[in-house]
Formats: C-alpha cells, sequence, structure tokens
C-alpha cells in the first residue's frame, strides 16, 4: 500500500520519541553476525517465547521455534522493499540511542478486510514492559507517520476480544470500536475486535 514510498526510500524509517527509539533491525541472515545482531535475535526470542505475550497476538508461535526469529526478521526486512509491511523494534532509550534494548515490535501491514484493502497496526511488548505505556507512545508516532507522510487516510488495529490492554492502546490513539469478528487463532476461533482511525 506504500511502495511508491518504499521505492522512493529504499531503508526502512527511524523514529524517536521521549523514551523509545523504533528503527529496522540490523541482523543479517547473509552475513556474519556481530554481537549487536546476535543480541537482537536472540531478544526477540526471549521475548516473544513467553507464552503472556503470545497469547496476546494472532500469529507468534508458542513454543517459540529456537532460531525462528532469523527468518522472520528476514522477512520482514524483505516486505518493506515490496511496499506491504513495515516492521521496527521497539527500543527503550536507557543511556542514548546507541545503549538501547529491544523491549517489542511494532509493524504496519498491508491487510484485507471485508474484501477490502487496507493498512493495519500490530505490536507486541514484552511482558517485563507491560503497563509503562510503551505502546501507545510507539503507536502515536506510527499514526502521524501513516496519514502525513504516506497519507493513507485511515489505520485498522484488532485484538482478540479479552485482551483489555489493547484495547486501551486503540483508544488511547484515537481510535474508533467498528465491529466484532471470530478468527482462527492457532486453530481455534476466537472472538476478536475491530478498530480503526480516519485522518
Amino acid at each position: 500500500m506504500f511502495q511508491s514510498y518504499a521505492n522512493q526510500n529504499q531503508t526502512t524509517p527511524t523514529f524517536k520519541t521521549k523514551r523509545l527509539l523504533l528503527e529496522p533491525f540490523t541482523f543479517d541472515a547473509t552475513k556474519a553476525l556481530n554481537q549487536e545482531e546476535d543480541e537482537e535475535w536472540e531478544t526477540i526470542e526471549e521475548l516473544a517465547g513467553d507464552a503472556k505475550v503470545a497469547m496476546t497476538t494472532q500469529f507468534i508461535p508458542h513454543p517459540y521455534p529456537t532460531g525462528a526469529s532469523k527468518s522472520w526478521i528476514a522477512s520482514q526486512q524483505k516486505a518493506w522493499s515490496t511496499g506491504t509491511d513495515m516492521t521496527l523494534a521497539i527500543k527503550l532509550i536507557e543511556q542514548g540511542p546507541t545503549k538501547s534494548k529491544i523491549i517489542g515490535v511494532i509493524s504496519i501491514m498491508s491487510d484485507i478486510y471485508n474484501g477490502t484493502n487496507i493498512l493495519k497496526l500490530g505490536y507486541w511488548i514484552g511482558s517485563p514492559y507491560w503497563n509503562n505505556g510503551y505502546a501507545t507512545e510507539a503507536s502515536l508516532v506510527i499514526v502521524d507517520f501513516v496519514f502525513n507522510t504516506l497519507n493513507i487516510s485511515c489505520l485498522w488495529a484488532s485484538c482478540m476480544s479479552h485482551n483489555i490492554g489493547s484495547e486501551r492502546v486503540f483508544q488511547k490513539i484515537g481510535m474508533k470500536y467498528q465491529y466484532s469478528q471470530p478468527l482462527v487463532i492457532r486453530g481455534q476461533p476466537i472472538d476478536c475486535k475491530f478498530y480503526n482511525i480516519t485522518k
């Protein structure tokens, strides 16, 4: 949905807030890894491997397969070049950007709702960092990017109906509830709520 922007900007953008750095992963599966890159995929596996995190998402497998984050990161890097997805590491700035650490992931993804092509917001935060407003802070930056840089007029998001935390994030960033619908998640129909925000 943002192919022209991706073509003109081959490097995935980076964003900074008061507490967070949102930036593309540095991991490259085709090259030898340095210490930072090793820590990157290992941190993703550690955080995403937590059942409390996986069970709030539609796609994170549980148990999380060892090494699976390497192929996942590589696939997200390719998705930017096609203009379908943008995935960024959410990093907590402790003593400046060079000492930041990954606490989660945020994405915008092309999807289809009710036969219409749309852009969808997705994210997860590692459970040790819940209830600090990080998801809201990161999501507000992405909403601004979608509306004012990509010039896309509507952004969607969904969560499982029991995920009250994500519903609160949606509401805090200005999204409105649209409808509920069951989705098949890990082989089971789960009731989900759909929200959107328009420019």
